[in-house]
């Protein structure tokens, strides 16, 4: 049959020669690109006829995808699906640094294999999956692919692989994706989620069929010519942009915009609030009237202050501090401030207000903005996602004015938030960080000093006595200098409430007390307080509740959530203002909340049933919703660093029900790995801890989540026995860690746990002067380094780790000046070095031979850094720390012939690097006045070696460097001269003069 044009016929026997069917395939894997272009994540690359027809990078993981338009169904016989695992297993051999996983996308459907012996007469595409959870179909899958062509590698690997490595290193990296949809289908569904894209940029349903055809142009003319494969997210909306814009003169444009006063399309406005209505009078921070001083903070508020006026168009930074520290506070200042020089400046009120990063795509920031982030470790993924797409929108020009993120919390060191808020392969956005605290760090809130607390006092006192007396108390209540707590003493004693020897639980019952007689007032009755409480408690522990979303499902007898039994002034005033519409606030601040919701965690007599009601409500929402379980995770976090003692008496501890979705789970085992920080003095509750999560690491085994979780909890309950001295139990963790780690080589943030936690074992070991058992765990994580199956930088991580205790191992031998030891360690340091390590090496070994060394041992060094430098001519650090070295010879030298070697050493190691950083500074100290005119003279060796110094150093200012015009080289300049006088009218010392002469006018404009 033809499909030829009326009129012309084709011979049956060409028919077979028509490339219909190729076309048709071309075009196919076309279409599925552009779907995969329009799925980048920020960082991503899409990577085209390189691995496969297409592939994705994102970070270290690397995702082939092969694709195939049949109409022939397919099976794990068929000669392509073997092909693809053969691929795999060639792509994933070649790049052992990276994640590989394969994709089969292919519009067949999948057939049976003729006597294969599977199970109920299953597919294999089918088995494939089953058999990693399931280790009878694992057996019979492993013998059926032993009969299948597979390259020689690979069949003698899977002869000796272990059940767990076959469904960590190919199973679960080889997915089958059959039965895709037809061609029609898929260019629906493309020029669909093209239009969605489309949106974002304000560009018409009608107008984005052109980007479609665009975008399919521009991956054939890659596809058919080499040079450059690789796309990115920015790409694409370059190929939008260019493909659906019109050529408007400006003068246009400019007469249009200036009749219509904005822009062409409605503009996204962050809802931000200065939360100046909360809480009236009672919490004394945000409330417009009688809101406290900002009292020794000011320091911070500049620094602040002064991020907001720098030239970048978009940065994020960071404020951490303890819970009570004034972080909020000192951000409401920032945003007052910024308000009155006409920037668009507030608080976000949770995460629910910003649900939907992707309505951040119509932000054009047409005023300056400033959006502070409080609580930034309930939904870090969410910030994450966020600040990607205002990077996104910063790069194609979309900000008339400056945009600031102020992120708030506790610390970026614990809780697990700091992690996810970078997974997912986010290390771009910190190109637009700013650190603006001191030693390159974020701004970290300290300890109020006396000064600042005596004015916060006196404020809330506002003249009656006692300023003085609540001074004192603080020092015992609080000796963390919290402005919050001060605030709060100085009320109690104002109100005639303060009693000597008052702790924070008192103060916290004593603000508690005067809440509830407030709600008490507005409630029809005990059980209209008694769910309204409910309801307030259960909301601070999810983070909040949308409302109807988390309400609707909860039973009325507990929660006022019904028409006839919701009090909405009651409500009210229990989240301090805060509006109702959409959700229920949790109460703030946070420890008050905490406060509040742990005093009704605790049963009041054996019968009460309020605790298990809202653990087991908290515990639904969960399951509900992974955006809950993480909340309700930071919760018990936050909990559990706060009040640790009557956390433990809490039901939070226990584990979800069984067959809850794995996201209960993972957020679980997170949440109570950070607590485990926080329970040392709780040792039996951290013991029941990591059992339970021990107990489900076998059968979570496939949620990598879990695994990474649960390495966490193994960490910190080690970290807790070395705090009380139990070695012999944190090393059998450790041991267990390194077997886990070796099994799990799909997750090198188990060999990264491993490796840090050997780390602190051996720092440990050396506290109490045992450098013997200190070697030994040193040895074992090179060990552990050397036989796991990591990429190069995993491993290097591992190795580093390794390296940090082997340089403490080192001074400790030093100190004892054990020789023999002290080779052995440096030969197995310098074993494979990482540019890390390097640098520690070369300068912990370069410091200490500035203050102490013999002449012998100091010239093998200098000699050891001088291989290792011209090794790694990138890290410069080291040739740095080698001229240090060649700096403590010419210093230690005991005779004239010692000094004169050690200078034109020196000084011919620097000549050819005189633009490193600080080399000249070396040398200047090295060659000072006072030690040669009154201990040696420099002969001719050691002259020409400086003149060569500085001829150097003269040619660097020729070619643009700074250091070519510095002190130093004028010094040494005056030195050669001072020098060559010594020798008088010395032939060699005349025409060293004249050759000075002749560069210093050859370069007399850079001198």
């Amino acid at each position: 049959m033809s499909n030829a044009p009326d009129g012309i016929v084709v011979p049956s026997s060409d028919l077979s020669r028509q490339a219909v069917a190729s076309i048709g395939g071309y075009a196919y894997q076309l279409l599925v690109s552009v779907d995969a272009w329009l799925s980048l994540e920020a960082d991503g690359v899409l990577i085209l006829e390189v691995a496969e027809d297409y592939a994705v990078l994102a970070g270290k993981a690397l995702t082939a995808t092969q694709v195939k338009r049949t109409s022939s169904s397919v099976s794990l016989r068929t000669p392509s699906v073997v092909e693809t695992i053969n691929a795999f297993w060639r792509l994933q051999s070649a790049n052992s640094d990276l994640a590989v996983q394969s994709i089969y996308l292919t519009t067949s459907r999948i057939a049976k294999e003729k006597n294969a012996g599977f199970p109920e007469g299953i597919p294999g595409l089918r088995l494939w999956s089953d058999a990693i959870y399931d280790r009878t179909r694992l057996r019979i899958l492993r013998d059926f692919l032993r009969t299948l062509p597979l390259s020689d590698e690979l069949a003698d690997w899977l002869t000796s692989a272990s059940d767990d490595e076959l469904c960590i290193n190919l199973l679960s990296r080889v997915q089958w994706q059959c039965g895709a949809p037809s061609f029609r289908e898929l260019e629906t569904r493309t020029r669909e989620r093209m239009r969605k894209r489309c949106e974002i940029f304000g560009i018409l349903p009608s107008e984005s069929d052109r980007a479609t055809d665009a975008a399919l142009i521009e991956l054939l003319k890659i596809a058919a010519y080499s040079g450059r494969r690789e796309l990115r997210r920015s790409d694409l909306v370059q190929i939008i942009e260019s493909s659906t814009a019109y050529i408007v003169p400006a003068a246009t444009m400019r007469r249009f915009f200036s009749r219509q006063g904005g822009p062409l399309t409605d503009s996204f406005r962050p809802p931000l609030t200065l939360r100046e209505n909360e809480g009236g009078e009672r919490f004394f921070f945000f409330a417009a009237e009688n809101r406290i001083p900002l009292a020794g903070r000011e320091s911070e508020l500049a620094t602040l202050e002064q991020w907001l006026n720098e030239s970048e168009k978009f940065s994020w930074t960071l404020l951490t501090g303890p819970a009570g520290s004034g972080k909020s506070r000192l951000a409401l200042e920032l945003c007052l401030k910024a308000k009155t020089i006409g920037w668009h400046a507030g608080f976000f009120y949770s995460a629910s207000e910003i649900a939907k990063p992707e309505q951040f795509r119509q932000f054009q920031a047409f005023e300056p903005t400033l959006l502070v982030w409080d609580y930034v470790m309930e939904a870090p993924v969410v910030a994450r996602a966020v600040i990607d797409i205002i990077i996104e929108q910063h790069s194609i020009n979309a900000f008339k004015h400056p945009v600031r993120i102020l992120l708030i919390e506790r610390s970026n060191s614990s809780g697990g938030w700091w992690q996810r808020f970078f997974s997912g392969h986010a290390d771009h956005i910190r190109k637009f960080t700013r650190k603006l605290g001191e030693s390159d760090r974020y701004l970290e809130l300290k300890p109020l000093g006396t000064e600042a607390l005596r004015r916060i006092v006196g404020h809330v006192l506002s003249g009656s006595e006692g300023d003085e007396e609540v001074l004192d108390d603080l020092k015992q209540i609080d000796p963390l200098g919290r402005p919050f707590f001060a605030a709060l003493a100085a009320d109690a004693l104002k109100n005639g409430r303060a009693a000597p020897g008052m702790s924070i639980q008192a103060l916290l019952n004593d603000i508690l007390d005067r809440e509830q007689f407030r709600w008490r007032v507005l409630a029809r009755d005990d059980l209209d307080i008694q769910r309204h409480e409910n309801a307030l408690a259960l909301a601070t522990m999810m983070g909040g509740l949308p409302v109807p979303q988390a309400t609707s499902g909860l039973p009325l007898e507990v929660f006022p959530f019904s028409q006839e039994a919701f009090n909405f002034a009651l409500m009210e005033e229990m989240t301090q203002g805060k509006p109702l519409a959409k959700e229920i606030h949790p109460l703030e601040p946070d420890l008050v909340g905490e406060w509040f919701v742990l005093k009704r965690l605790v049963r009041a007599h054996p019968f009460d049933q309020r605790p298990d009601q809202l653990v087991l409500a908290a515990e639904s929402l969960a399951i509900l919703s992974p955006t809950a379980a993480a909340a309700f995770g930071v919760f018990r976090t936050r909990l559990a660093e706060d009040f640790p003692e009557a956390f433990v008496h809490t039901q939070l501890l226990r584990a979800p029900i069984e067959g809850a979705p794995v996201h209960t789970f993972v957020e679980w085992a997170t949440s109570l790995a950070n607590s485990l920080e926080h329970l040392r003095g709780q040792p039996r509750t951290a013991y029941y801890c990591l059992q339970s999560i021990k107990n489900l690491v076998p059968t979570l085994f496939a949620s990598s989540d879990f695994q990474v979780a649960a390495s966490a909890a193994y960490f910190n309950y080690a970290a807790l026995l070395l705090a009380r001295n139990r070695y012999a139990e944190a090393e059998g963790i450790l041991h267990d860690v390194f077997e886990w780690a070796s099994q799990r080589t799909d997750l090198p943030e188990l060999a990264a746990v491993a490796s840090r936690l050997g780390e602190i074992l051996g720092e440990h070991f050396l506290a109490q002067g045992d450098i013997d058992e200190a070697t030994r765990i040193f040895h074992s994580i090179l060990t552990f380094a050397q036989e796991i199956n990591l990429g190069k930088n995993e491993k290097d991580d591992v190795i580093d780790n390794a390296a940090s205790l082997g340089l403490s191992i080192r001074e400790s031998l030093a100190s004892r000046d054990d020789q023999r030891r002290l080779r052995d360690l440096n030969g197995r340091l310098w074993a494979k070095p990482t540019a890390k390590r390097t640098i520690d090496m070369a300068s912990n070994t370069g410091s200490e031979l500035m203050f102490r060394s013999t002449e012998s041992s100091a010239q093998e060094i200098f000699n050891e850094l001088k291989t290792k430098s011209l090794a790694r001519p990138d890290v410069k650090a080291i040739g740095f720390w080698a001229a240090n070295v060649a700096y403590s010879i010419v210093r230690d030298a005991k005779d004239p012939r010692a000094f004169v070697d050690g200078i034109r050493e020196l000084a011919y190691w620097v000549s050819h690097r005189v633009d490193w950083p600080d080399m000249l500074d070396v040398v200047y100290d090295a060659i000072d006045h006072e030690w040669i005119t009154e201990d040696f003279k420099l002969g001719r060796a050691p002259i020409e070696a400086l003149f060569q110094l500085w001829s150097e150093g003269v040619l660097s200012a020729a070619k643009g460097h700074e250091i070519g015009r510095n002190n130093e080289i004028h010094f040494i300049r005056k030195e050669i001269e001072d020098s060559l006088l010594e020798h008088g009218r010395l032939p060699w010392a005349q025409d060293m003069r004249r050759r000075i002469a002749l560069i210093e006018q050859s370069f007399a404009n850079n001198l």
